[in-house]
């Protein structure tokens, strides 16, 4: 089962009614990747426009983490569920600690780049000028 869609669903109708701007999110991949970036383009930002940076990260199996678990199948990992045995909320626990440990690394690196592209862009719009954003 793929729910991450439905999942991300509330979460994008919510940015709608509210008037919140949102980087395309697109979900080619999930429940493959452990991890997902969601970033407006260079050009909006440039613009001045205040677009979050969004970081969806599923619960994914890891097969390197030992666990008779696997979140797409699992009978208890209805993530819309508010509540669990103390087992499988351990068993949830862990494979996401797993999942956000090993992405540890990446998330540093967009927090970082991040804040850089989003402090020239608004040096940028302050000076009345476009910047160079790179691309991510």
């Amino acid at each position: 089962m793929d729910d991450s869609k439905q999942l991300l669903r509330p979460f994008m109708q919510y940015a709608e009614a509210n008037h919140v701007t949102t980087p395309p999110i697109r979900l080619a991949r999930s429940g493959v990747d452990p991890i997902h970036v969601f970033e407006a383009p260079a050009e909006t930002l440039s613009a001045g426009a205040t677009v979050p940076t969004i970081v969806y990260m599923p619960l994914v199996k890891d097969a390197a983490l030992n666990l008779d678990f696997d979140p797409s199948s699992s009978p208890f990992a209805d993530f819309r569920r508010f509540s669990y045995d103390p087992k499988h909320f351990d068993t949830v626990r862990i494979q996401a600690y797993h999942n956000l440990m090993s992405q540890r690394a990446r998330i540093v690196e967009l927090l970082r780049s991040t804040v850089l592209r989003k402090r020239a862009a608004k040096a940028a719009v302050s000076a009345g000028a476009k910047p160079d954003m790179g691309g991510s």
